[in-house]
């Protein structure tokens, strides 16, 4: 009797280190696997949920800036994006080597939780007939009166300024944990073009072109025939290349006219703004521009 009640307490015990060892796996904020939370559904923990492949960039601006937008900084933080395929094997190591706090999900949890950050969405007809969850805040890439909501906050600086969120924390930025790696800046010095081709004006930044410095142009796309043969373009960087160019650079060259672009003055963020902000570089926009976009502090090119 006294042997099986042994065997039995040592059984017992097993158990519960087997139990504990399963449980504590399912929680370790180093998974990258879909974090089971039974029935309370993400009770005590903030979800940030990306529902676009794109604006990967401000990733950083939301984890450090989650108390001013609304949630407890103490809740354990969740992630979910799918990256543009050009960052597939850069974007997420990028974030565990800066952001060890931040749990990774390698698949899509839906985003029935009760706290969760939504990024990126454009705030028109594509998303009017979503339903806006209570307790949830959702990342607007540009505004429209029309259809605002208490629940979104904008990084376009044409939304209510009381709920704009500048995403100027980027790779090796200044208020990035990365900055500690951040490259030397180029010599001869590098002014940069960056975005997708197609939505700046070549002819206007041919007029930029100079033997004191070189032009890179950084993004995606079709090359621009219209663009100057000493353009330098360097196409589909991935996440960490890309944001090295611009922080080794020495200016950026917006490319944007009100004619050519008009949506980037009137109701959308153009991310040469927050490149600019991030990496305190001097910006080739023009007076207009500069007004409009007053709220992110930019120094204009002369």
């Amino acid at each position: 009797m006294e042997t099986e009640v042994i065997v039995a307490i040592v059984l017992l015990l097993m158990f519960i280190v087997i139990f504990s060892y399963v449980v504590f796996s399912i929680y370790d904020k180093h998974s990258e696997s879909v974090i089971s939370v039974g029935s309370t559904r993400g009770h005590g923990m903030l979800l940030i949920h990306g529902c676009d492949t794109a604006h990967s960039e401000i990733v950083e601006s939301l984890i450090v800036n989650r108390a001013h937008l609304g949630f407890d900084e103490s809740l354990p933080i969740l992630f979910y994006l799918k990256p543009p395929k050009r960052y597939e094997d850069t974007f997420r190591p990028y974030l565990k080597k800066y952001y060890p706090q931040v749990t990774i999900l390698d698949k899509d949890p839906g985003t029935d939780f009760q706290h969760v950050l939504h990024m990126t969405r454009y705030n028109g007809e594509k998303y009017e007939s979503d339903p806006i969850v209570p307790g949830h805040i959702y990342i607007m890439h540009n505004y429209k009166e029309s259809t605002d909501n208490e629940n979104f906050w904008y990084i376009s600086p044409f939304g209510p300024k009381e709920r704009t969120l500048i995403p100027d924390i980027l790779p090796f930025s200044k208020k990035s944990p990365s900055y500690v790696d951040r490259p030397p800046k180029t010599n001869p010095p590098t002014w940069i073009v960056q975005g997708r081709f197609v939505q700046r004006d070549w002819k206007l930044i041919n007029k930029s072109v100079s033997d004191d410095y070189d032009i890179v142009a950084i993004g995606y796309g079709d090359l621009p025939e219209e663009a100057s043969d000493s353009i330098v373009f360097k196409k589909e960087l991935d996440f960490i290349q890309y944001h090295k160019v611009v922080a080794a650079a020495s200016g950026l060259i917006s490319g944007i006219t009100r004619e050519f672009n008009d949506y980037y003055y009137t109701t959308t963020l153009t991310s040469t703004a927050s490149y600019a902000r991030a990496y305190d570089l001097d910006v080739v926009v023009d007076d207009e521009f500069m007004e409009l976009y007053k709220i992110f502090e930019l120094r204009q090119a002369k």
